[in-house]
């Protein structure tokens, strides 16, 4: 039994536990055969549909908003029924390079690791995982990924010569990252002292002996509390170890999970369970709060702020985001590429020529140089 934390009170929202009411029969092992081929399907971005990459074949699969739930986090915390997974028959994998953990589909095979490259991928044992609630399906295809990313590439500034040759733009595999969402009502009680500046004209002897006046500033401090209420809709945070900008994300574009979407992509599997990410959720709820408070607090300048915040009907959900993950080895160093898949978002770790550099800063030295000496001549 999870001791319970006393402010976190859900009696203005409906209790779910983080599994579906039903499940139908055979959705574990749901597959996505070609009825033409018999080929698998595969969701193909910006379509909305499964798409048989042989014959294709396309299934429209229909997206839907207004079915994705929220759930209890007290309820997540007493919880032992949490084994849902992905909904359909899969398989658990490693990187015995780098750690990361993978699910895919039954018959899919990973051979290199989407993060560091390796081929050191062997079969792990499967644990107890939450089902995705929600997700965005990719709206950027592997071509146009490719593209972006050697248009990224490209603008590199004192990127070494060898860079380009040395990384290869068609490794990019489709991955599904999770993330979790939270949302929470929150009562906040702040204190503290406002300053504002006043100014006192003074005089005084400068070192010519001469008599001057200069204006001195003061503090004039007031004392002012309040009180700040607020609700927090889908505060996103990483189900992962790496640190991701989540806003790069747009979160209208989420829908019910649904198997297909998945189909031919790889899922990673989350190793953030909810009670770590809602300690990181609240700390940036509560960042955002204070923030709200000190404008609320007001002047110049501030001291001994303070403020106490309580949550109530906090809720989550497992959702799950898209990004074209890859990875290079240059000079003996892994760089990961990330093209996300809503948008198109390239973020990328890369390498810096610091003959470039050094050669730029000597030129700037020589141009500085140069023009002193002719201002002075």
């Amino acid at each position: 039994m999870v001791d319970v934390p006393s402010e976190l009170s859900n009696e203005e929202v409906e209790s779910h536990e983080p599994v579906h009411e039903q499940e139908e029969a055979g959705d574990r092992d749901r597959q996505f055969p070609c009825h033409q081929c018999g080929a698998n399907l595969k969701w193909t971005p910006g379509q909305g549909a499964l798409t048989c990459p042989y014959c294709g074949h396309a299934e429209d699969i229909p997206l839907d908003k207004d079915s994705i739930k929220e759930y209890a986090f007290n309820d997540y915390l007493v919880s032992k029924d949490k084994d849902e997974g992905l909904g359909i028959e899969a398989r658990a994998i490693k990187c015995g390079a780098c750690g990361a953990e993978l699910e895919l589909d039954a018959d899919q095979a990973a051979h290199v690791c989407p993060f560091c490259g390796s081929n050191a991928i062997d079969e792990t044992a499967h644990q107890d995982r939450i089902k995705p609630e929600a997700i965005i399906p990719f709206r950027v295809n592997q071509e146009r990924a490719r593209k972006l990313f050697r248009e990224w590439l490209a603008k590199l500034w004192f990127a070494p010569n060898s860079l380009k040759d040395s990384v290869r733009a068609d490794t990019f595999q489709g991955l599904y990252r999770p993330w979790w969402t939270f949302d929470s009502h929150t009562v906040s009680h702040w204190s503290g002292y406002a300053g504002e500046y006043y100014y006192v004209t003074r005089t005084r002897t400068n070192s010519e002996g001469k008599t001057e006046t200069y204006q001195e500033r003061k503090v004039r401090w007031h004392y002012r509390s309040g009180t700040y209420q607020a609700f927090f809709d889908d505060e996103l945070t990483v189900g992962f170890r790496d640190k991701i900008n989540a806003e790069e994300y747009n979160l209208s574009g989420l829908t019910a999970y649904d198997t297909g979407i998945i189909a031919g992509y790889l899922c990673e599997r989350y190793v953030v369970d909810p009670k770590a990410a809602w300690a990181s959720a609240r700390t940036s709820i509560e960042d955002k709060i204070a923030d709200k408070c000190r404008e609320r607090l007001g002047g110049d300048t501030q001291k001994g702020f303070q403020v106490s915040t309580a949550h109530s009907g906090i809720t989550f959900k497992s959702i799950l985001l898209p990004v074209w993950q890859s990875a290079y080895r240059f000079n003996d160093k892994i760089y990961q590429i990330r093209v996300n898949g809503q948008n198109g978002n390239v973020t990328a770790d890369r390498p810096y020529s610091w003959i470039k550099i050094t050669l730029l800063i000597l030129l700037i030295a020589a141009l500085i140089f140069g023009l002193v000496a002719l201002m002075s001549a």
